[in-house]
């Protein structure tokens, strides 16, 4: 190379504001939302993301909280959202970070080969909901009133009035009480 392309050459700007001024000008902004812990005053683990919604699809889709065990059904989800279980189907893997993919793979091998050490892992998205939050987005997405019409009440285990006893329980207590009445004729 010759001599002429590695001479440096320095470049003075020429401008009213000070050094200081043109730093803050430039990288104030930046330096400012680096020490709040969440910038635009949000949390991330308060914000649904595509991730999370595909999760929430999924676990509404094994879980239908609607009916007569709605509320255990949407603690089931809400501890779906939160954690994954390592005897899930193979594909929530997705929702986990590289490190918990591999482990995640580690323990169901481990499972199939008959261990019994269970194990939970965090997903990768950040959103931690309440059940106010999973509330809200499931009347976002459907319209529970109507849902909860049109579900199915199922038939009342307890009635009202007289309980007949089965007649193959009734054949079994006649056998007992025959056996024991000709059990006790002998003895005396």
């Amino acid at each position: 190379m010759s001599s002429e392309h590695q001479e440096k050459k320095t470049v003075v700007v020429k401008t009213k504001m000070s050094m200081a001024d043109v730093r803050r000008e430039l990288f104030g902004p930046i330096q400012e939302a680096a020490k709040k812990p969440y910038p635009f005053a949000l949390d991330p683990s308060t914000i649904w993301c595509k991730l999370s919604e595909l999760r929430l699809c999924m676990l509404i889709m094994e879980q239908k909280p609607v009916g007569e065990k709605r509320s255990t059904k949407k603690m089931a989800i809400l501890e779906g959202l939160k954690k994954i279980r390592d005897d899930e189907h193979p594909s929530v893997k997705m929702f986990l970070s590289d490190e918990h993919q591999v482990a995640f793979d580690e323990q169901r091998a481990s499972s199939a080969r008959g261990s019994t050490t269970r194990m939970v892992f965090p997903p990768k998205y950040s959103l931690r909901p309440t059940l106010d939050a999973l509330e809200k987005k499931l009347e976002e997405w459907f319209n529970l009133a109507i849902c909860e019409k049109n579900e199915p009440n199922s038939p009342r285990k307890a009635r009202d009035g007289p309980y007949k006893v089965p007649a193959y329980i009734l054949k079994e207590m006649e056998k007992v009480n025959a056996e024991n009445g000709s059990g006790s004729s002998s003895s005396s």
